[in-house]
C-alpha cells in the first residue's frame, strides 16, 4: 500500500500535537515542525504529497512556506489553518492555489473527508506534471523518432508479417472464439449420438460451444464495428467537453465489475468550467467504444490494487485525454511498451504478450486498440501509446507506466 504521508506546520504546541495524533491513528504518516523555516528543510529532505501549515507563524509565516512549496516541479497539496475568519483573506489565501483552508478550532471529522480526496488530487497533477513533461521530451527528441521511423519503412517487412501471423494464429487458438469452436466441433462429431433425426450431445458441450459462439459474434461484431467506420456509416455530433467528461465518468461507473476484478481504481481529473465552451466533433456512441477499451486495457496490463488516472489537458486548440496506469507486477523491471512498438500496438492482430484475460469478457484477437484508432483518426484525432517515467519516488528512482492518449482539434466558435 502506497505510504500517505502528511507534514505539519504549526506553532501552537496542542494543535499540532492534536493533529498528529489523530492523523496517526488513522494510517496516516505525519511530522510535526514548529514554523515554515523548519518545514521548508523537511520537506527538501522528504517530500510529502500532501503539506499542513498554520499562517501566523515565527521565523517563516505559512504565506512564505507556500511561495517556496508552490515552486517545486510537482507541489503538495497544501492545506491552511487559520484562526481568521475575514472573508477576504480567506480569498487572498485561496488565491495561493492552496487546496483548502481549516477554519481553528479544527474538526477532525471534516479534514479526514478532505484528505481522502487532497491525496486523489496530489496523483492526478503528479500524473498531469509527469505527462506534460515527457511530451516535452519527445518533442526534443523527435529527430530519434524520425530515425527510427526512417528504420521502420526499410526493416524486414516479411517477418513483420510473421509476427503478426503468428499472434493472429495464437489469438484464434487460445481461450474461446474461433479456435474454441474448431475443437469442440470436432469433439462433437466424435461424441456425438444420432437419434433418428437428430444428435445428442452433452449438456456441458453444448455449453461450451454456445460460449465460445458468444466470442465468435463479439469478433465478429468488432470486424463490423471497424467495417462501419471505415465506411462512414454513422452520424457526428457536435459535443462540448463538459458533455465527454459527464459520459467518461457514467462509463466507468458501469465498469465496475472489470474494474474491482484486480482492485483497480480509477480516477478521473476534477471538472474545469471552460469544458463547457470547448466542443469537438464526435459520434458518441463510437467514442464510449473507444474509451472503454483504451480504460479494459490498461485495468489487464497493470499492477492489481493500482490506480488508473484519467486526465484531461488544453494546449493551444488540442483537447487530449490521457489513461495512465502502472506496470503489471510481472513486468517492473521491464520496459512496458517497447520503444519502436508504440505504432505497432495500434495495428491489426498485432499483440504484445500472448496471455488471455477471459476474465474482462473481450477480445484478445489484437483488435481493441485497432478499433480506438480507426475511431479517432475517423474524426480528425490521433491516438498515441507509449511509456512515461515517473521520478516523484526520490527513494526508489523512476518508475516506468504507460500512457494512452486521444487528441482531438477544438472546434472554431460557431
Amino acid at each position: 500500500m502506497k505510504e500517505k504521508r502528511i507534514l505539519i506546520a504549526e506553532d501552537d504546541i496542542s494543535t499540532g500535537i492534536m493533529l498528529f495524533e489523530y492523523l496517526t491513528s488513522k494510517g496516516y504518516i505525519a511530522e510535526v515542525v514548529k514554523d515554515g523555516s523548519e518545514a521548508l528543510v523537511k520537506y527538501k529532505e522528504n517530500p510529502t504529497q500532501v503539506v499542513i501549515t498554520d499562517i501566523d507563524m515565527p521565523v517563516m509565516d505559512g504565506n512564505e512556506l507556500i511561495g517556496h512549496l508552490k515552486s517545486f516541479d510537482i507541489s503538495p497539496v497544501i492545506f491552511v489553518t487559520t484562526s481568521h475568519k475575514d472573508p477576504e483573506m480567506i480569498i487572498d489565501i485561496m488565491k495561493k492555489g492552496i487546496y483548502d483552508y481549516l477554519l481553528k478550532p479544527l474538526y477532525m471529522g471534516d479534514l479526514l473527508l478532505k484528505l481522502d480526496r487532497a491525496f486523489e488530487s496530489f496523483d492526478l497533477r503528479r500524473a498531469f506534471e509527469i505527462s506534460k513533461r515527457e511530451k516535452i521530451i519527445r518533442l526534443e527528441n523527435s529527430l530519434e523518432w524520425y530515425r527510427f521511423e526512417e528504420k521502420i519503412q526499410t526493416r524486414d517487412i516479411q517477418s513483420m508479417g510473421k509476427n503478426i501471423f503468428e499472434s493472429l494464429l495464437t489469438s484464434f487458438n487460445q481461450g474461446s472464439g474461433f479456435g474454441g469452436l474448431v475443437t469442440l466441433a470436432g469433439l462433437m462429431k466424435s461424441t456425438a449420438v444420432k437419434e433418428g433425426e437428430y444428435y445428442k450431445i452433452k449438456d456441458d458441450l453444448f455449453e461450451m460451444i454456445m460460449g465460445n459462439v458468444v466470442s465468435a459474434e463479439k469478433a465478429l461484431q468488432t470486424f463490423g464495428d471497424i467495417s462501419k467506420i471505415g465506411s462512414g456509416l454513422h452520424e457526428p455530433e457536435r459535443v462540448s467537453i463538459m458533455n465527454l467528461y459527464d459520459i467518461i465518468s457514467e462509463r466507468i461507473k458501469l465498469l465496475n465489475s472489470q474494474i474491482s476484478l484486480r482492485n483497480h481504481h480509477v480516477v478521473v481529473c476534477d471538472k474545469n468550467d471552460f469544458f463547457n465552451d470547448l466542443f469537438i466533433e464526435i459520434n458518441t456512441d463510437y467514442f464510449i467504444k473507444a474509451f472503454e477499451e483504451i480504460i479494459i486495457n490498461s485495468l489487464k496490463f497493470s499492477a492489481a490494487g493500482s490506480d488508473i488516472l484519467v486526465l484531461f489537458f488544453k494546449q493551444n486548440e488540442i483537447i487530449s485525454i490521457s489513461v495512465i496506469n502502472d506496470l503489471p507486477a510481472n513486468q517492473k523491471d521491464g520496459k512496458g511498451v517497447p520503444i519502436g512498438y508504440e505504432n505497432l500496438v495500434l495495428e491489426p492482430f498485432f499483440r504484445l504478450t500472448k496471455a488471455v484475460y477471459s476474465d474482462y469478457q473481450t477480445l484478445d484477437y489484437g483488435l481493441g486498440l485497432t478499433l480506438v484508432d480507426k475511431i479517432v483518426t475517423k474524426y480528425g484525432g490521433k491516438v498515441s501509446i507509449g511509456n512515461i517515467n515517473d521520478y516523484s519516488d526520490l527513494k526508489n528512482g523512476a518508475r516506468v507506466k504507460v500512457e494512452c492518449t486521444i487528441t482531438f482539434t477544438i472546434m472554431s466558435e460557431e
